[in-house]
């Protein structure tokens, strides 16, 4: 068996952290129910919004690396399709910028874990 590795920026994985108290459960799942690109894989997120408002994305099989264990989504706060998630922040969505994955939240995980420019 192939070890994975935690592909979400330290920078993010404490932010999340913060934001649900150390616990999982206090996040919402994003279900990605209804692919809009069609080659993302299906990947399934958490949400929690950050100590400023802003919107946090932790890939569920990263933050089953970090919490060592399956997540289950009926034990978090919520459950939303990835298709209603990016409606209730298409605004805040439309400033990250496109990469070759057209897959919105893809590209959002992929911009908070940018390194911070000094």
């Amino acid at each position: 068996m192939e070890k994975q590795r935690c592909k979400t920026h330290i920078r993010v994985v404490h932010g999340f952290l913060n934001s649900v108290r150390g616990n999982w459960r206090n996040s919402v799942y994003i279900e990605c129910s209804v692919c809009r690109c069609g080659n993302c894989g299906r990947e399934d997120f958490l949400y929690a919004p950050a100590e400023d408002g802003t919107p946090l994305l932790f890939p569920v099989s990263d933050a089953e690396i970090v919490f060592g264990r399956m997540i289950d989504k009926s034990e978090c706060l919520g459950n939303v399709s990835n298709a209603r998630f990016e409606d209730l922040f298409c605004m805040y969505l439309k400033k990250i910028k496109e990469t070759e994955s057209s897959c919105p939240l893809l590209n959002f995980c992929a911009e908070q874990s940018k390194p911070e420019e000094f």
